[in-house]
């Protein structure tokens, strides 16, 4: 009853960081938009908020206890987590005029054209054939 609650607990606290991540990045684009003060840091923190806390928690949560144990499905997990932090930090290096952001989103796209892609729809294929 007791770790129940607490693994209850635990999937509210990571909702509401995506939550607050995403309200955050939202806000920061949004300012950054109307060259408002403040719109970079709010853009920051919303883009680190989400790529480096909710991504990485929400997909551990998943690797525990939610998903099979097929190993396709959990490395489509793993690649669809690394490809979008590769490509979030490409795309906050590329807003903050950063070297290196033209290598990250090319590491980032191959991630996920070469090795998300591929076990997504093989993953597709195989539950519509079962």
């Amino acid at each position: 009853m007791f770790a129940n609650n607490l693994y209850t607990l635990m999937k509210k606290i990571i909702y509401i960081i995506g939550f607050l991540g995403s309200v955050a990045l939202t806000g920061g684009v949004t300012f950054k938009l109307l060259h408002m003060p403040g719109a970079h840091e709010l853009f920051i923190i919303g883009y680190l908020t989400l790529c480096l806390v909710f991504i990485p928690l929400w997909a551990s949560d998943r690797l525990k206890g939610g998903i099979s144990e097929v190993p396709a499905e959990k490395w489509k997990l793993i690649l669809g987590v690394i490809s979008s932090i590769i490509l979030g930090a490409a795309g906050l290096f590329k807003i903050m005029y950063l070297q290196g952001a033209d290598w990250l989103l090319i590491l980032g796209v191959i991630v996920f054209a070469v090795g998300f892609l591929p076990l997504f729809f093989f993953t597709l294929y195989k539950r519509s054939v079962s």
